[in-house]
């Protein structure tokens, strides 16, 4: 009973994964079973839903964080969502369209800050932040093509 108020009190906060709620309790020194009960009743609560947390991560991701599909998959399975599920959240960032799209704003500012460096050493920054917010390889390169020009060489 106590793990369970507990774990209430902690989901109200923010969502959270099962197993970042397991984790929780279990830093907290409750027992196996307690752990387990609580979890049960949480996600009896509708309270822990890791499919309706991945969806709602990879649409902050898109929103604030602006970041591409294997980021935001690799953010999920790390929090502990299996990856059935975190590819079912993904599917819809995955599209080549909206992916042209948040990458584009993602590098825009990042862009305009590159305008002071050689132009070949911008477009390898641009290319490689794309990179790193998981874009598609394709698509970052397309991206940094519109918003720094073409490489000459």
């Amino acid at each position: 009973l106590a793990a369970r108020r507990r774990l209430i009190r902690h989901l109200a906060a923010r969502r959270k994964t099962v197993r970042e709620a397991q984790s929780y309790l279990e830093r907290l020194g409750f027992a196996p079973d307690a752990v387990e009960t609580a979890v049960a009743a949480a996600r009896e609560l509708g309270l822990l839903d890791d499919a309706r947390f991945a969806e709602s991560l990879r649409r902050t991701h898109e929103r604030v964080g602006l970041r591409g599909p294997r980021a935001i998959r690799h953010d999920l399975l790390t929090r502990g969502v299996d990856p059935e599920t975190a590819d079912a959240a993904v599917q819809p960032s995955c599209d080549p369209e909206t992916q042209r799209v948040n990458a584009r704003r993602a590098a825009e500012r990042r862009a305009a800050a590159l305008r002071t460096e050689p132009p070949a050493k911008a477009r390898q920054k641009l290319q490689a932040f794309l990179l790193r917010k998981g874009y598609d390889a394709d698509i970052a390169t397309e991206v940094t093509r519109q918003l720094l020009g073409e490489d000459p060489e």
